[in-house]
């Protein structure tokens, strides 16, 4: 057998949880169904064999009946009159070797024996030794040949015997009836329509209905992640039905208490270095004006200004998307416009194209910093900032490019990650500590986004801010 290819496979499974159930269950009642069909074909044949078997428990119990008591002459003489190719009776001189032993009889024995002692009305033994149901070819019928046969037939063997009595007879032949109620797609029809299709849809519907109701709880869980992943404080997940749900609802609460407890814990013990950083720098400050020599002064006045600069940007990164508590609507053009305005007072060469169609639903400050941050960066290192505002109906595209030497191919991958610095930024003058991409990165997860960093074709670095349209609330 050919082996179906995992890709083929693989894109024919469902990619959701909900669809995977439901595809479960469903091949799990089609497999059930294809073992249990088999209920309708012995249903089947018990029907194509009742009036057979009714026509012969009839003339056998007729002839046991008219040989009772009849002398061995007349007897040989009614079993000549009744034989004929389709009922051949015989008497037998003593008991068949070939007789069953006892065992609960089928359905098909138990109609017999009661037709046929309720025609003779007194006591007596019946073995059934053969009993095959025949298709209209004459041939024992198969499984499929039930679906289609007009003319059933049933080859039978029968002994009857009377208590008490010495008469013994067998009955041979073949019964059936012609020109029954069947038809071949009728059948087939009724066959698939009843066994499989009705009950398919059915319980597929009732499949849905369960996955979905199953898997709503997994979708208020993944909606209060998603909403975890951009407010922080976002409001806790109800406690609310089966007792997995709710273990794993408060689990996820007590998770998120952790987290906000550990970022406020982490902002109290920065802004607690911080300003016991600051006291010792102002009296640095104060002793570097002591000194005696300009020129010694004024290296202590940089160092110090730096150490205060890093400070200033640590907490900012660490601070990140922290700083708004509420979203809020802002108008894209403008923010950009006041960013561009404030770097052209200051001599950069700024360019703003396109424009957003509507507000863009976020956390006005730390957007606001995100763009300074890349626009500036496009400043320093890339002497201009040309930015391209691409507005659509799922999200907003922002794009950065400069015209500066870029970045190394091997560094691109490192350029997001905090305090990482490239070694033609260290200088002092720059003011940069490796801290600009990762604000700007950070506050773009916030916003559910993605901030891609790649090389320009001939020169410069492109940079594309993507940030998800929110719904209106």
């Amino acid at each position: 057998m050919q082996r179906i290819p995992w890709s083929r496979m693989h894109r024919v499974w469902p990619r959701s949880l909900s669809g995977r159930m439901a595809c479960i269950l469903v091949a799990g009642l089609l497999a059930a169904q294809a073992l249990t069909s088999t209920i309708w074909f012995d249903r089947r044949q018990s029907d194509l064999m009742d009036v057979p078997l009714r026509i012969l428990a009839v003339r056998a119990a007729a002839t046991m009946k008219l040989l009772q008591d009849q002398s061995r002459e007349e007897q040989a003489r009614t079993i000549a009159l009744l034989t004929d190719h389709r009922f051949h009776p015989s008497l037998l001189a003593a008991p068949p070797g070939n007789l069953p032993p006892p065992h609960p009889p089928s359905e098909e024995e138990r109609l017999i024996k009661a037709i046929a002692l309720d025609r003779l009305g007194r006591p007596a033994y019946i073995w059934v030794l053969n009993c095959q149901l025949l298709g209209d070819s004459g041939r024992p019928a198969g499984t499929w040949s039930m679906l289609e046969m007009r003319s059933p037939s049933v080859r039978y063997s029968l002994v009857l015997h009377e208590p008490g009595k010495p008469l013994w007879l067998r009955v041979d032949g073949v019964e059936g009836v012609k020109g029954i109620d069947t038809h071949r797609l009728g059948t087939i029809a009724d066959y698939f329509l009843r066994i499989y299709a009705l009950r398919i849809v059915i319980v597929v519907l009732i499949a849905l209905f369960a996955v979905r109701l199953a898997m709503k709880p997994l979708a208020r869980m993944t909606q209060a992640a998603e909403a975890l992943g951009t407010d922080i404080n976002s409001p806790p997940l109800e406690s609310r039905g089966p007792v997995e749900v709710r273990r794993a609802a408060e689990a996820f609460n007590r998770m998120q208490a952790r987290l906000i407890d550990s970022l406020a814990e982490r902002s109290r013990f920065l802004a607690a270095v911080s300003h016991d950083l600051r006291s010792p720098i102002t009296r640095l400050r104060l002793r570097t004006e002591l000194l005696p020599a300009e020129d010694l002064r004024e290296k202590f006045r940089s160092e110090l200004a730096d150490m205060e600069a890093m400070i200033d940007a640590t907490l900012t990164f660490t601070q990140s998307g922290e700083g708004d508590t509420f979203l809020s609507e802002v108008d894209v053009n403008v923010l950009l416009d006041e960013v561009a305005t404030s770097l052209r007072e200051l001599g950069a060469e700024v360019t703003v194209t396109g424009s957003a169609a509507a507000p863009l639903v976020c956390f006005r400050l730390s957007f606001r910093r995100c763009l300074q941050n890349l626009i500036e960066n496009a400043v320093r290192y890339g002497a201009r900032a040309d930015i391209e505002v691409r507005d659509g109906a799922e999200e907003l595209e922002i794009v950065i490019s400069d015209i500066g030497p870029g970045i190394p191919e091997p560094e691109l991958v490192h350029v997001l990650e905090p305090f990482y610095r490239l070694e033609s930024s260290r200088s002092s003058n720059t003011g940069g500590f490796g801290l600009g991409l990762s604000i700007a990165n950070a506050v773009t997860r916030v916003h559910g986004g993605s901030l891609q960093i790649a090389n320009g074709t001939e020169c410069g670095l492109i940079v594309r801010l993507r940030i998800p349209r929110k719904a209106k609330n």
